[in-house]
C-alpha cells in the first residue's frame, strides 16, 4: 500500500491515504495499480511505460503501444497494449501484447483484457487484493480520525486535515506526530516533511479508551480537543463504535431475511433495514458535527471558571488549616510545659534586643 502522505500549504496540514492517478493514456493501468496498493512510476524518457515494483522485488512493466511512422521520433495512433514481468537482473518476460500480429492482437486497444491479465499476475505475485487494500486504507483513515484529523476532500479526492483553528506550530507538530506514530505502529508507511513532526519516532500504538469512561471524560473536558478525542472512538470510520453498530444491524437484517420462519419475518426485516439506514444517516451527521467541533479548537468557557474556583478552594483550605506546630505530638520533655505556658507576643519589639 502507498504510504500516507502529509503535506502543508500555508497554515493547513493535509494527510492523503489514496493516490489518485492523473487522467491520461495510462489511466486504466494506473487506476488498477492504485486500487491494488502498488507503487509505480511512469518513465517518459525511455519509452513511455509504467514501471511498478512488486512486493517480491520483481517489476511489472506496462503501457500503450503505437503504430510507428517512418520518421524517427514519431509515433502513430495507439494500436495495442503491452505488459512484461522483469526479475532483478533478468530479462523481461512478455505477459501481454495486443499489437497487430502479436499473441493478443484480437483485443487491440481494449484495456479490459490487459487489466484481467495484470490482475491475475498480481495475484500470483502475492499482491494484496482490492478488498484488502480498501480495508487497510479505511484503517489508516480511522487512525487519522482518532488522532484528531478532520475528513475532507481536495479536487474530489478524500483526505484528512488538521482542525481549522489549530494554528499554533507546536500543537500542529504534536498532532501530526501523534498521527504518524499511530500509523507507523500498525505498519503503515509515512511520508512527512521533517518540520511537521517532533521526532522520527518508532511509533506509539493507539491507546485504548474504555467506553464506560467516555461520558465522564467528556463531562470533565476543558477543551474541544478532549471531547473530539472521546467522540472519535464512536465516530471513527469503519471500526468506530457507531459504524460497527450499523454494520451489526445490517447483518441482522440479512440473517432475519433468511430466517423466513413466519409470515411476519420479511416485515420485521424490512423495518429493521429502515432503522439501520436511518441510524447510518445519523452516524454520518454525528461524524460531521464532531468535525465542526474539532475545527473550533478552543477551551470551554466554564473550564477557566472551574479552574479558578478550584484554585480558590485550595487557597481557602490552606488558610483554614491548622499549623503543623499546633498539632505536634507531646513527648513528655520538661520544656514542652514551659513552651506551652508562655503567652503569645503582643507586638513587634521597638528596637534591637541587647
Amino acid at each position: 500500500m502507498q504510504p500516507v502522505t502529509f503535506s502543508k500549504s500555508g497554515f493547513g496540514v493535509t494527510a492523503h491515504t489514496r493516490r489518485t492517478p492523473p487522467n491520461n493514456e495510462f489511466t486504466p493501468v494506473t487506476t488498477l495499480l492504485a486500487a491494488r496498493g502498488v507503487e509505480y512510476t511512469i518513465d517518459f524518457e525511455t519509452g513511455d511505460y509504467i514501471d511498478a515494483q512488486l512486493p517480491d522485488g520483481s517489476f511489472l512493466l506496462a503501457g500503450p503501444q503505437y503504430a510507428d511512422y517512418q520518421e524517427p521520433g514519431w509515433s502513430g495512433p495507439q494500436n495495442g497494449w503491452f505488459a512484461e514481468w522483469l526479475e532483478l537482473g533478468g530479462e523481461p518476460a512478455p505477459l501481454y501484447d495486443s499489437q497487430p500480429g502479436q499473441l493478443d492482437h484480437q483485443h487491440g486497444t481494449n484495456p479490459e483484457p490487459l487489466l484481467a491479465c495484470l490482475n491475475e499476475h498480481l495475484d500470483q505475485r502475492g499482491v494484496p487484493s482490492e478488498q484488502e487494500v480498501r480495508a487497510r486504507t479505511l484503517r489508516a483513515e480511522s487512525l487519522l480520525h482518532r488522532a484528531g484529523f478532520v475528513p475532507t476532500s481536495q479536487n474530489g479526492v478524500a483526505c484528512h486535515r488538521l482542525p481549522a483553528a489549530m494554528l499554533d506550530p507546536d500543537e500542529r507538530r504534536t498532532a501530526v506526530t501523534r498521527a504518524a506514530d499511530y500509523l507507523r505502529a500498525e505498519g503503515f508507511g509515512v511520508d512527512c516533511p521533517t518540520d511537521l513532526t517532533d521526532r522520527a519516532a518508532a511509533g506509539t500504538a493507539l491507546p485504548s479508551r474504555p467506553l464506560d469512561r467516555l461520558g465522564e471524560d467528556i463531562a470533565k473536558a476543558g477543551h474541544t480537543e478532549d471531547v473530539v478525542a472521546a467522540l472519535s472512538v464512536l465516530t471513527a470510520p469503519g471500526d468506530g463504535v457507531l459504524d460497527q453498530a450499523v454494520d451489526a444491524l445490517h447483518q441482522t437484517v440479512t440473517w432475519w431475511e433468511g430466517l423466513n420462519a413466519t409470515a411476519s419475518d420479511p416485515h420485521y426485516a424490512a423495518r429493521l433495514r429502515e432503522v439501520a439506514d436511518l441510524t447510518d444517516r445519523y452516524v454520518r451527521e454525528i461524524r460531521a458535527l464532531r468535525g465542526d467541533l474539532a475545527d473550533r479548537h478552543a477551551a470551554h468557557p466554564q473550564a477557566a471558571a472551574r479552574s479558578a474556583a478550584s484554585g480558590h478552594d485550595l487557597r481557602v483550605a490552606a488558610a483554614l488549616a491548622s499549623s503543623p506546630a499546633s498539632e505536634r505530638t507531646l513527648t513528655g520533655h520538661p520544656a514542652e510545659a514551659l513552651l506551652a505556658a508562655q503567652p503569645p507576643a503582643t507586638g513587634r519589639p521597638s528596637g534591637r534586643v541587647r
